[in-house]
């Protein structure tokens, strides 16, 4: 009992962690801070005030957008605390956690290569100078080959799934996605085509009958009008 009351207060705290630091980086602006404009915000606009905007500033300035995945993380370990689920914290997982990060962010470096200013506010500086190494040795092509395959050894690393299972279970969904196409063109093809079915011997000559009725009936001349005096 007393064990399974500690994991709660662990989940309550990791999950409490979460929210203070996602709250921090959806809310930061550099304008809060003295790094990047002469006269700051004050009191800063940040939700979680000064602590908040100088966490989600170092965060934000080394890994760029991608510092998202901390917040996501420490509330998901939190559900599994408060669930009894304890998870196993391993060197390798954090570890995991951090190469994500740097992957993930050298991956947006990458997309946004066009404009230098965006990259390097959406990827961080370890993105945006990782993304340009990676580029310049290896070209995009190679650059995105090399960071998809971190990060997906990252997230097996961090999440415990099988990388197997993932690609299988990719492979499946998109092998449904088109089996339904498959099956609305074979129930258009196996639509029904109404024949004309062949006339028998009896309205044949039921037909013949009535045309002959028509023929033979004397066809009646209107009457001329009355001449008037």
């Amino acid at each position: 009992m007393k064990e399974r009351r500690l994991n709660e207060v662990r989940g309550v705290i990791l999950v409490a962690a979460g929210l203070i630091i996602l709250a921090s980086l959806i809310s930061f602006t550099p304008f809060d801070l003295s790094f990047y404009t002469s006269s700051p915000n004050i009191p800063p606009k940040n939700f979680v005030r000064t602590f908040g905007a100088y966490l989600a500033g170092i965060l934000i300035f080394l890994f760029g957008r991608s510092s998202l995945i901390i917040p996501v993380f420490l509330i998901w370990l939190g559900i599994r605390f408060f669930r009894h689920k304890i998870p196993y914290l391993s060197v390798p997982r954090i570890l995991g956690v951090f190469f994500l990060l740097i992957s993930v962010s050298s991956l947006v470096g990458i997309i946004t290569a066009s404009n230098q200013r965006l990259s390097f506010h959406l990827a961080g500086f370890l993105g945006f100078y990782l993304s340009k190494f990676a580029t310049r040795y290896f070209g995009e092509f190679g650059g995105y080959v090399i960071f998809i395959t971190l990060t997906l050894l990252s997230l097996a690393l961090v999440t415990e799934i099988l990388i197997s299972s993932l690609f299988l279970n990719f492979l499946e969904k998109i092998k449904n996605f088109f089996g339904i196409f498959s099956k609305l063109r074979n129930k258009e093809k196996e639509l029904p085509v109404k024949a004309k079915q062949p006339l028998s011997v009896k309205s044949i000559m039921q037909n013949n009958k009535k045309q002959e009725t028509l023929v033979s009936e004397p066809k009646i001349k209107p009457s001329a009008p009355a001449s008037v005096e």
